[in-house]
């Protein structure tokens, strides 16, 4: 992956294969020694293996590049990223005994031990905050509650911020949508507790750089407004990249 750093154009001959990206959209595909934009990057292989998996990309395409991972997700007009996934509880606001989940819907806080991990609800049934124990509960929602090694697997493989919760009690099944409104909320959620951290920085008097958060929560705020825009005009891979 080549940026305007590299230079103004790749350099490469016709061993290569490339995908140009502008704006997190892909512009073109094919050649090489392609021109690299200042709003983007070139993606160049060499290697019939590493080729072909290029030839797979559509100009159109949206790309997102997951840097810590070194990992490039494509997606397609087509694209769907959302799932739901159901994991089962076993009680209301009780003791947390060994290898159970439990709902709290009542009182300030769960008043749990250390030895667990909860994902806390908001009053529109959104998570806003995945960790930690003794949870204070959120007006309106509640905190779902693991103990014992196999219950905390299955809440952190199915819990994350922005995620939609639905609690079915007569099967006692709590449920994790990713969906359209939750992927408006996991931005917007974020957004808020940046916004949250920054006024409170400022009425703290903290030593913080002032510049660079507000340029951070300009991002959001534009990012958050790019997810509305795309999932109202029904195009997916936009809203997510």
């Amino acid at each position: 992956m080549l940026d305007s750093e590299y230079g103004k154009s790749t350099g490469t001959d016709e061993e290569y294969y490339e995908v140009v990206v502008e704006n997190g959209c892909v512009a073109s595909v094919g050649g090489n020694n392609n021109s690299i934009s200042e709003n983007g990057y070139v993606i160049a292989a060499k290697g019939e293996r590493y080729k072909n998996k290029l030839k797979e990309i559509q100009k159109g395409d949206y790309c997102i590049i997951d840097f810590e991972n070194s990992v490039i997700l494509i997606a397609g007009e087509n694209y769907n990223p959302f799932f739901e996934k159901t994991i089962k509880f076993d009680k209301y606001n009780g003791t947390r005994t060994a290898n159970t989940i439990v709902i709290y819907n009542t009182g300030e806080s769960t008043g749990t031990n250390i030895w667990g991990n909860e994902a806390c609800v908001d009053k529109d049934g959104f998570i806003i905050s995945v960790g930690g124990n003794d949870n204070k509960i959120p007006e309106g929602g509640f905190v779902i509650s693991a103990v014992g090694a196999d219950r905390i697997a299955e809440l952190n493989g199915a819990a994350a911020v922005g995620l939609q919760v639905k609690v079915d009690n007569s099967k006692k099944t709590i449920t994790f949508a990713y969906n359209q409104e939750s992927l408006k909320a996991s931005v917007r959620i974020k957004l808020e507790d940046a916004e949250k951290r920054f006024e409170n920085a400022k009425e703290k008097y903290l030593l913080i750089d002032y510049k660079a958060a507000e340029e951070r929560i300009e991002e959001l705020r534009g990012y958050y407004e790019s997810v509305c825009e795309g999932l109202e005009n029904g195009n997916v891979a936009k809203a997510v990249v």
